[in-house]
């Protein structure tokens, strides 16, 4: 819906503005060159998930109720398998 796709675009475009990009190429840089270590895999798993929820944190701040509700429920949906 319109309302979905706002929130997605709100989301990637709160990843932009914050250059997690560049972030996400030095994790992969550090897999790459560490691809035996298995706390590499680990410290990447938990940077892309805490890039992932402080964006979260980021787009709903100073944000009503109803647009938290509808952020998760997009959340959500788009975590659902079909």
């Amino acid at each position: 819906t319109d309302d979905e796709l706002d929130v997605i675009i709100r989301h990637e475009m709160t990843h932009f503005k914050r250059f997690d990009v560049w972030y996400k190429l030095l994790l992969v840089g550090a897999n790459a060159m560490h691809w035996f270590n298995p706390v590499i895999y680990f410290m990447v798993r938990q940077a892309t998930r805490d890039l992932e929820y402080s964006c979260d944190d980021l787009v709903v701040k100073n944000s009503d109720t109803e647009y938290k509700k509808r952020y998760s429920l997009t959340i959500l949906k788009s975590m659902r398998k079909e």
